[in-house]
């Protein structure tokens, strides 16, 4: 039987779901940001203060994906179905393990940088848990306060399953007794499986 059945890798890269996907013709990315405008109140007839915004240019360096497999036009015509079908679901997987990693905890040397990377740098991104080697329900009540109230209504969560599996415990009444917790703190049934 010649179909490849993939048996590693990355089964998705959830984190593309949320993304903005921005096309560019160069090398680079150069957005535009700023923290807003500013704004004052005034008595009528008085002069307007300068609000202008202050803007910034981030640049985001683009990085090509590759992944090659040579074949001959016979090993291709040898296969029933085709061995360039076969070979495209690998090429496929590939290309989302690549992106998995790469979007997650890349370098940012010669790949994209990850998020995780990224947020690392940034002390503020960092909420600390309370007790070292230990995530407690009051660490994720922390973990939402300290995002900022702007960010909340677009916000999305993404986890390892393991912390998603501890996270889920805190709602059985022995972990939410432990902790002060109660189903009530939670907008879903955390005993109820994914």
């Amino acid at each position: 039987d010649p179909t490849i059945i993939l048996t590693a890798g990355s089964a998705d890269a959830p984190i593309l779901s949320v993304m903005k996907t921005v096309q560019v013709t160069t090398d680079a990315y150069r957005g535009v940001t700023s923290t807003g405008m500013s704004f004052t109140y005034g008595a009528e007839a008085s002069a307007v203060a300068d609000g202008t915004p202050v803007l910034a240019q981030p640049v985001i360096t683009v990085y090509r994906a590759t992944g090659f497999v040579p074949f001959s036009y016979e090993l291709d015509q040898d296969i029933p179905g085709g061995f360039a079908e076969e070979i495209a679901a690998t090429l496929a997987q590939g290309y989302v393990n690549l992106l998995a990693q790469g979007t997650m905890t890349g370098s940012g040397s010669s790949c994209p940088r990850g998020i995780f990377t990224a947020l690392l740098s940034v002390t503020a991104s960092q909420t600390l848990v309370t007790t070292l080697g230990t995530l407690g329900a009051k660490d994720v009540r922390n973990a939402w306060s300290q995002l900022p109230e702007r960010f909340r209504q677009r916000s999305t969560w993404l986890m390892n399953v393991g912390v998603e599996s501890v996270i889920r415990a805190f709602g059985n009444g022995a972990a939410g007794a432990s902790q002060n917790l109660a189903l009530a703190d939670f907008t879903i049934d955390l005993t109820q499986p994914g």
